[in-house]
Protein backbone atom coordinates (compact mmCIF):
# COMPACT_ATOMS: atom_id res chain seq x y z
CA UNK A 1 0.00 0.00 0.00
CA UNK A 2 0.73 4.01 -0.19
CA UNK A 3 1.85 3.64 3.70
CA UNK A 4 5.01 1.31 2.72
CA UNK A 5 6.23 4.27 0.72
CA UNK A 6 6.83 6.36 3.92
CA UNK A 7 7.94 3.65 6.65
CA UNK A 8 10.68 2.22 4.04
CA UNK A 9 12.13 5.76 3.45
CA UNK A 10 12.28 5.72 7.51
CA UNK A 11 13.82 1.99 7.23
CA UNK A 12 16.25 3.06 4.67
CA UNK A 13 17.95 5.76 6.85
CA UNK A 14 18.14 3.01 9.83
CA UNK A 15 15.19 4.18 11.57
CA UNK A 16 11.58 2.83 12.99
CA UNK A 17 8.61 4.62 11.18
CA UNK A 18 4.79 4.24 11.79
CA UNK A 19 2.16 5.73 9.24
CA UNK A 20 -1.40 5.65 9.79
CA UNK A 21 -4.47 6.90 8.18
CA UNK A 22 -8.09 7.03 8.76
CA UNK A 23 -10.82 7.13 6.26
CA UNK A 24 -14.88 7.79 5.28
CA UNK A 25 -16.80 4.55 6.42
CA UNK A 26 -16.00 1.96 3.73
CA UNK A 27 -16.84 -1.42 5.31
CA UNK A 28 -19.93 -2.99 7.38
CA UNK A 29 -19.03 -4.28 10.53
CA UNK A 30 -19.53 -7.69 10.91
CA UNK A 31 -23.21 -9.19 10.56
CA UNK A 32 -23.75 -5.25 8.95
CA UNK A 33 -24.95 -3.95 6.09
CA UNK A 34 -24.55 -0.29 6.29
CA UNK A 35 -20.58 0.94 5.79
CA UNK A 36 -19.90 2.40 9.39
CA UNK A 37 -16.22 1.69 9.06
CA UNK A 38 -13.34 3.02 7.85
CA UNK A 39 -10.61 0.69 6.32
CA UNK A 40 -7.80 3.07 8.45
CA UNK A 41 -4.70 1.45 6.90
CA UNK A 42 -0.88 1.63 8.74
CA UNK A 43 1.74 0.77 8.17
CA UNK A 44 5.08 0.06 9.83
CA UNK A 45 9.10 -0.38 8.70
CA UNK A 46 12.19 -1.08 10.20
CA UNK A 47 15.61 -1.50 9.83
CA UNK A 48 17.50 -5.30 10.21
CA UNK A 49 21.33 -6.04 11.00
CA UNK A 50 21.69 -7.33 7.17
CA UNK A 51 20.80 -4.07 5.47
CA UNK A 52 17.39 -5.39 5.13
CA UNK A 53 14.06 -3.86 5.72
CA UNK A 54 11.40 -5.16 7.41
CA UNK A 55 8.09 -3.60 5.86
CA UNK A 56 3.97 -4.37 7.06
CA UNK A 57 1.33 -2.25 5.58
CA UNK A 58 -2.16 -3.34 5.40
CA UNK A 59 -5.80 -2.44 5.96
CA UNK A 60 -8.18 -3.06 9.06
CA UNK A 61 -11.00 -3.98 6.54
CA UNK A 62 -11.20 -6.65 4.28
CA UNK A 63 -11.09 -4.16 1.24
CA UNK A 64 -8.73 -1.43 1.05
CA UNK A 65 -10.19 2.15 -0.31
CA UNK A 66 -7.51 1.46 -3.31
CA UNK A 67 -8.86 -1.22 -4.69
CA UNK A 68 -11.09 -0.44 -7.59
CA UNK A 69 -14.88 -1.52 -7.06
CA UNK A 70 -17.36 -2.61 -10.14
CA UNK A 71 -20.52 -1.07 -9.69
Amino acid sequence: GAGAYYVQMAAEDYKMGLAFSNSVPHVAPYSGITATLGTNPFAFGAPTRNGQSILVDFSTGASSGSVPQLP
